[in-house]
């Protein structure tokens, strides 16, 4: 497999990570998934925002611009035959040794890995509980960080992502997100999202879902309890990569899944809004 590292086009195996990295050592890092459409990035300045937000917050300089990352992803696609491609953007603080002495990191690494895309639309995913809390934000705001150990304990509870999606609740009792994922429900033709206030890290296909039905339904934004989602219609996850997913059942509670209406709706104009020239160049 090929990926960027630093500037550079090379073989993942030829990458050498210091152990005195405070990305290694502390986890200060971010990422960013994404994926590709005809070899463009979508939403390619939403997911530079987020990661500068973070950055900044850490006080981490990083030299990166959005074009270079979008040159990047497209000579990585041109190594498999221009196929469009699963990104993960990782910029991470580099050796300072031991010790959390750090006032501001000027020195970090950025790479770039790429993998096959296999995304199936409209396949149904069952969803579940997690029992493990989800955690507190690491500083004043959520950040897709390299601290990532309550998502990864929250995945043990389930067989496979591939077919499942677990919920996270926070200590309040209040419904946050998925392992991997935002999470959406409707019920009496009504549109249900938790708010930031819970915790959740905002994503980039929860924003677009927000835009595209706004103008078509009532969307309720706010703190919504477990118990609420018991006599839901219909649920669907978001991310970069899956687009919208159907939930087929909730704790196994039918549901409409993807024969849902609004689940429908809702997918055939984010594909709209991704092939008709309105994503980023």
């Amino acid at each position: 497999m090929y990926c960027y590292y630093d500037g550079m086009i090379m073989k993942e195996s030829d990458v050498s990570i210091s152990p005195m990295s405070h990305g290694f050592l502390y986890g200060v890092g971010f990422f960013e998934t994404f994926r590709t459409y005809n070899g463009e990035v979508f939403q390619l300045d939403a997911h530079f925002e987020r990661l500068t937000r973070a950055l900044t917050d850490l006080n981490m300089a990083c030299s990166l611009t959005p074009e270079q990352l979008r040159i990047a992803c497209r000579q990585l696609n041109e190594l498999d035959e221009n196929k469009d491609g699963y990104f993960r953007l990782n910029v991470y603080a580099g050796e300072e040794g031991l010790g959390l002495a750090v006032p501001q990191y000027d020195h970090v690494h950025v790479l770039l890995l790429r993998k096959e895309l296999h995304v199936s639309r409209g396949t149904e995913k069952l969803a579940y509980r997690i029992e493990v809390p989800r955690n507190s934000e690491e500083t004043t705001y959520r950040h897709k960080s390299f601290n990532f150990l309550n998502n990864v304990k929250a995945r043990q509870q389930l067989n496979s992502l591939a077919t499942e999606e677990g919920i996270l609740i926070n200590r309040e009792g209040y419904v946050v997100e998925g392992v991997t994922s935002n999470v959406f429900w409707s019920k009496d033709h009504v549109i249900y999202t938790p708010s930031v206030a819970t915790g959740l890290l905002e994503g980039t296909a929860r924003s677009t879902v927000l835009k595209i039905a706004s103008p078509h339904y009532e969307v309720c934004i706010g703190e919504f309890k477990e118990e609420d989602l018991h006599s839901i219609e219909e649920m669907w996850i978001t991310n970069a990569v899956q687009e919208l997913v159907p939930i087929k059942s909730y704790e196994n509670k039918r549901l409409l899944g993807n024969k849902g209406p609004i689940y429908q709706h809702l997918h055939a104009l984010y594909q709209q809004v991704v092939y008709k020239g309105e994503n980023e160049k």
